[in-house]
């Protein structure tokens, strides 16, 4: 495993400038990240409260809180369906969809994840994602049961999509170590903790695409962006699709307490890493296409294709050649065009960073005519699947007609 740098001197502290927070690197220390995170949340205005007795509820009152809680937000959820190992089943009432508290991925952030797209009736990619999942699941520890061998966790994904009768949608699918009773972390592990049987839990949730997203000219409007204060993650921990995402947060709420969509992480040499959940790439003078060369971020499937979409289809992008390599701060500012790439854009062109505009401040001629390409890439074809499209069988799940 490579070794972790981290110095407290590349963590933000807060400063406040015309009586506005500001994060800035330095010492941090309790006072600041609070005043960080109160800034960011809304504050209560004070007033008088009163101490009232904590109530202990039956189990029957206990279930018809949980129902009325989940039917609240029933109006607004978008998640048709839910398949638990633990349930041992699918599920599509969102009343009864729920994870452990114990459960490792939430108590110590021990889990990896994956995002799949739903689009027209086919899943996305498929294959290449399952294996990346797989491939996650083996360098974070999390051994999987013989039963959850490929061609299992493919065939449950597709009929977790079909019992929700999701069309299109975002499938998340997260593999956790387990149910942390049965796991000692710390110091104080027994001698035989290792040798314990881990019983690694699946967790498949299917969530359908929003309407106005899918008429969404954000595109068009394109990102404002900022230089996160935020360190990069490094080595091990930077290649590892883990649900420890708390970094990630971190630098997205930091942004939009800014007025920006996202935040670029830069490591300690300048140059550009990446964004959350994503990866950049540039054009340069001439057409050519830059893609930062960085060991801070998770290289994206959506990037490999573009790349392959690009080198496949020359003609139809404006780009003379592609490179990849190192990318500074004043390199990228200066970039003709800027865009982030990534399974949930897949991709959106940056008109801004910092308040400076990219390029004309517009969003890019090449950006949209590679984001047109991962779009009709992404479209199912009009008879039967490919490599890249997988149909899902809803008349065997829901009856629904093909």
């Amino acid at each position: 495993m490579n070794s972790i740098r981290f110095s407290m001197a590349h963590v933000p502290r807060v400063e406040r400038i015309g009586g506005h927070p500001s994060l800035h690197w330095g010492c941090l220390d309790h006072a600041h990240m609070i005043q960080r995170c109160s800034s960011i949340c809304t504050r209560a205005q004070k007033q008088d409260v009163s101490i009232v007795p904590t109530r202990r509820l039956g189990t029957q009152e206990a279930m018809e809180a949980w129902q009325r809680a989940n039917s609240a937000g029933m109006e607004t959820n978008r998640v048709q369906s839910l398949y638990s190992s633990q349930l041992g089943g699918i599920v599509t009432d969102a009343c009864m969809m729920g994870v452990n508290v114990d459960e490792s991925l939430v108590l110590h952030g021990h889990g990896v994840y994956e995002h799949v797209r739903v689009v027209g009736g086919y899943v996305y990619q498929l294959d290449d994602r399952v294996d990346r999942l797989m491939t996650m699941s083996d360098r974070a520890n999390i051994r999987l049961p013989k039963k959850w061998h490929k061609d299992q966790l493919k065939r449950t994904i597709l009929e977790t999509v079909a019992a929700g009768k999701c069309m299109d949608g975002t499938v998340t699918v997260l593999l956790s170590l387990g149910r942390s009773h049965g796991v000692a972390y710390g110091l104080g592990a027994p001698d035989n903790a290792r040798d314990r049987a881990m019983e690694a839990n699946l967790y498949i949730i299917v969530t359908k695409e929003h309407p106005s997203r899918a008429a969404s000219d954000e595109y068009l409007r394109g990102y404002r962006v900022k230089t996160s204060p935020i360190p990069c993650k490094y080595g091990y921990f930077a290649r590892l699709k883990s649900m420890d995402r708390f970094q990630d947060t971190m630098v997205m709420l930091d942004a939009q307490a800014d007025g920006c969509n996202s935040g670029v992480y830069v490591d300690e040499q300048g140059h550009v890493a990446g964004v959350p959940e994503g990866n950049v790439a540039f054009v340069m003078k001439g057409g050519v296409l830059v893609i930062p060369e960085t060991e801070h971020t998770v290289a994206t499937l959506t990037m490999s294709r573009l790349i392959e979409l690009v080198n496949d289809h020359h003609p139809e992008v404006d780009i003379s050649r592609i490179e990849k390599r190192q990318v500074s701060v004043d390199e990228a500012k200066s970039s003709e065009e800027m865009m982030i790439v990534g399974s949930q854009y897949p991709v959106m062109p940056v008109v801004a960073w910092d308040g400076e505009p990219i390029g004309d401040g517009e969003a890019g001629i090449v950006s949209l005519q590679i984001r047109t390409l991962l779009q009709t890439d992404a479209c199912p074809p009009k008879e039967g699947g490919t490599d890249l499209h997988t149909e899902i069988p809803y008349g065997y799940m829901t009856g629904m007609m093909q």
